[in-house]
């Protein structure tokens, strides 16, 4: 009974410590200051209003209310195996590649890479990931495709306006 009540207290410590290696390796990985930027704003969608609640309920008395309502937001997002940190780097990623435009934002794919790199992957790990690759090598392909059939109607018509002018009468 209690070598079973360890080990669970083994994989649970064992989980914790590698969700946040993960986590700070992710975190390390933004590289940018628009990376820096975009967590930052992240961090403030999901909790900072509920910090500026606890803030605002402290100065002003008559708004005691904001902070429970804040310390309930705290006390749920801090709680185990809510989806916070998931959420907010996600949020992070999509902040920092389309509204920010950061041409170094890591793909999904290298950072689910990152989250795998400290346990063995699963054969559901490695479809997902051959799957994302699979998809990422047929849009290389059709945006390679696209610049070709580019280069070629703009050297069609560079030929094409060669031969006007040749075929033109001069006066």
């Amino acid at each position: 009974m209690f070598k079973q009540i360890g080990r669970f207290f083994r994989w649970i410590w064992r989980f914790f410590v590698d969700f946040f290696k993960s986590l700070w390796r992710v975190i390390v990985s933004l590289k940018t200051a628009k990376g820096i930027l975009a967590l930052a704003i992240s961090l403030t969608i999901y909790y900072g209003w509920a910090i500026a609640f606890i803030v605002i309920g402290t100065v002003f008395p008559q708004y005691r209310w904001m902070i429970g309502v804040g310390t309930g937001v705290v006390i749920f997002w801090a709680g185990p195996f809510t989806p916070f940190w998931p959420i907010t780097l996600v949020t992070t990623i999509i902040i920092q590649r389309y509204i920010l435009r950061d041409k170094k934002t890591q793909s999904f794919k290298e950072i689910y890479k990152q989250f795998l790199a400290d346990r063995e992957m699963s054969k559901e790990d490695a479809a997902f990931i051959k799957r994302i690759e699979r998809k990422e090598e047929k849009r290389r392909k059709k945006a390679q495709i696209d610049a070709e059939v580019e280069n070629i109607n703009v050297d069609f018509k560079v030929e094409e306006r060669k031969n006007d002018q040749d075929s033109t009468p001069n006066d």
